[in-house]
């Protein structure tokens, strides 16, 4: 099967089954499901600026190449540019995925795709403060919006895959906790900061309907996990 008749064959068997209400991450995780049947798999590495993407096929050809603040979104986004989806719902993505946007600043306060330990210190900070953090659904993805104690809007994300990548997003909005977690992140570990210098990949794909990840080093299996999702999957990954 060459590349544009694998790419044709995952879009029509999607045909009428894609759905807004399932959002960024059902989306994703059902394209996935249908490349991983047919032999091809997910692809993303740690980057200093985020995470890089890419979809094969069941030769081992690149059919798409994306990038995001973190796995998902990036996978996401590798399908997008692939060609895995019809013009309407490819431009819905779009519009749901500006946290690509935000990638940069994001990286600056910590980096590599690591976003779970800036989201928790933001959630720590503004609701010890007396705060709390709103996530609205918008497109096919979700706003997170800082609220402060006295019910005024601190800022506003754009909107992105998931509340987690729409935390991480929302954080560079609001200038003084941005400073504030990069300070306290300053000399943390970051363990994507360690997989970027060994050049090691993740492999996503689809087992008894679960998603599978391998962690591999110069070609070599390190870490693998059978997981719900593709964010739980790799984080089991790197620890098994």
């Amino acid at each position: 099967m060459i590349s544009m008749d694998f790419v044709e064959s995952v879009r029509k068997s999607l045909e009428g089954k894609l759905r807004k209400d399932e959002g960024n991450c059902g989306t994703c995780h059902k394209v996935l499901r249908e490349i991983s049947r047919r032999g091809g798999a997910a692809v993303t590495w740690e980057r200093p600026d985020g995470i890089g993407s890419k979809i094969l096929d069941d030769n081992g050809n690149i059919v798409g190449r994306g990038e995001g603040i973190t796995w998902p979104p990036a996978i996401l986004f590798a399908m997008v540019e692939g060609g895995f989806f019809d013009r309407d719902i490819e431009e819905a993505l779009l519009k749901s995925l500006q946290c690509i946007i935000d990638m940069e600043a994001v990286a600056d306060i910590y980096g590599y795709g690591r976003v779970v330990t800036p989201v928790a210190a933001a959630y720590s900070e503004v609701w010890g403060s007396g705060g709390r953090v709103a996530i609205r659904r918008r497109e096919w993805g979700v706003e997170v919006v800082f609220i402060d104690k006295d019910g005024n809007e601190m800022a506003c994300g754009p909107i992105s895959y998931c509340p987690t990548c729409g935390t991480a997003s929302t954080i560079p909005r609001a200038p003084e906790l941005a400073a504030k977690i990069k300070e306290k992140l300053a000399g943390a570990r970051n363990t994507g900061k360690e997989k970027y210098e060994r050049g090691i990949e993740n492999w996503f794909s689809y087992r008894n309907e679960r998603v599978y990840c391998e962690i591999k080093e110069k070609g070599k299996v390190i870490g693998r996990a059978m997981k719900c999702c593709i964010a739980y999957a790799g984080v089991v990954a790197e620890v098994h």
